[in-house]
């Protein structure tokens, strides 16, 4: 006797029986435009489309009074979502009463949450004690400061004492006030202050705030001669700096081992060798340089050999400046239009032991099949290019650069 038995087939899984976290995962491709379609679908789905993690990266826009209609206020009002950033754009002058008043009352709603307050607006000390004393889980705040030379000093002080605690702060303010607040606020991790600061305000914010991990400041060699105190931050992993340098003002400067990404927008500098040379000593581990030009030509093809060598961990060097500084001869090419008191280089060739791979040249239209080989035999590890859109640039030129780098993508942009 012959008994036919069939196997039984597992049961399917549907998206409903995935573990929540795959779930958000999956959301995290739907646009924006199908995220809210899907949260009408149910209560869980609102859940997975307005998530924690999607919620994380985006920001919730408030606009001033005048702009903000009934319906739109009603709709905040009841909102479930757990929003973390707000940017309330009420514009560049001086905050209004009822636009503090309307952002306060969605500050309330969402206070529980919200964990970063972003603002081109003027706030008073007043209006940004309310703020602060509003969001107890704040851990960012960037907003810019009106009549910051009529603060009375107990309020400035009142407020830095209740940012003392915030983790990872924002501030633009004048630099009579920044030293007050420096004072008062040790555990600041971001920081950015959008001009000209002095030496003295310079040597209190490294003394004082040494748990920054991002610095982005402007620097100029007549009001800070010197960036020993750089030292002090010994935490730091990101900095930014513009402005003008001298060789000289690094000299003292001890080794950041952290400091992994720096970015340099450069207006004046004496002897940019020099420069990197001290570079190299004081931030040994760098693997992202983005180095900005606004003046005459300053990169020769030795400069480039420097940099790609003397930083062991560099992954990503940009650099970048106007269509008049940025050519390709300057770090391929002998430098046919160098002006004056450019030096010539004594070597014509770069070597090619550079670990590059991957690099993006911005405002160079002037890029042609021969620079794009060169391209390819000087950096022989490229994975990823990207460069200006440049008449000069052939298909034929594309596919000689793809037959020598057979892995390297390459991309034309229109900047």
């Amino acid at each position: 006797m012959c008994v036919h038995t069939r196997s039984a087939r597992p049961p399917q899984r549907g998206f409903a029986d995935l573990p929540p976290e795959i779930q958000e995962y999956i959301f995290d491709y739907l646009p924006l435009a199908d995220r809210k379609a899907a949260a009408c679908v149910n209560s869980h789905w609102l859940t997975l489309a307005f998530s924690g993690r999607f919620l994380a990266r985006t920001r919730l826009k408030i606009p001033s009074w005048t702009e903000l209609d009934i319906c739109s206020r009603m709709l905040l009002a009841k909102s479930g979502r757990r929003h973390r950033n707000i940017f309330a754009a009420f514009g560049s002058g001086s905050c209004e009463p009822r636009d503090l008043h309307l952002l306060l009352d969605i500050l309330v709603r969402f206070a529980e949450t919200i964990e970063c307050v972003q603002s081109p607006t003027m706030f008073s000390s007043q209006q940004l004690t309310a703020i602060v004393n509003t969001l107890p889980r704040l851990k960012e705040l960037e907003v810019a400061v009106g009549d910051v030379y009529n603060f009375e000093h107990e309020g400035l002080m009142q407020l830095a004492r209740l940012v003392k605690p915030i983790a990872a702060q924002q501030f633009s303010m004048k630099s009579d006030m920044l030293i007050i607040v420096f004072q008062g606020t040790p555990k600041v991790k971001k920081l950015r202050i959008d001009h000209d600061i002095d030496s003295q305000v310079f040597e209190t914010l490294t003394q004082n705030c040494s748990e920054l991990q991002e610095l982005n400041v402007h620097v100029n060699v007549r009001d800070i001669p010197s960036l020993e105190s750089l030292s002090k931050l010994q935490k730091l992993r990101k900095l930014k700096l513009e402005g003008s340098f001298t060789s000289n003002q690094m000299r003292a400067c001890s080794p950041i081992p952290g400091m992994r990404k720096l970015y340099i927008r450069v207006h004046r500098l004496d002897n940019i060798t020099t420069f990197f040379h001290q570079l190299e000593r004081i931030l040994p581990n760098l693997h992202t340089i983005h180095f900005r030009i606004n003046s005459l030509p300053l990169f020769s093809k030795r400069i480039v050999q420097q940099i790609t060598r003397g930083f062991q961990s560099l992954s990503k060097f940009t650099i970048e400046g106007s269509p008049v500084v940025m050519r390709p001869e300057l770090a391929f090419q002998s430098l046919r239009d160098r002006p004056d008191g450019v030096p010539e280089d004594d070597d014509d060739d770069l070597e090619t032991d550079s670990k590059i791979g991957r690099l993006r040249v911005s405002n160079c239209t002037d890029f042609r099949d021969a620079d794009l080989l060169r391209l390819a035999t000087t950096f022989p590890e490229l994975t990823y290019v990207e460069l200006c859109k440049s008449r000069w640039i052939t298909e034929e030129g594309l596919r000689v650069f793809a037959e020598v780098l057979p892995n390297c993508r390459i991309e034309l942009n229109d900047k």
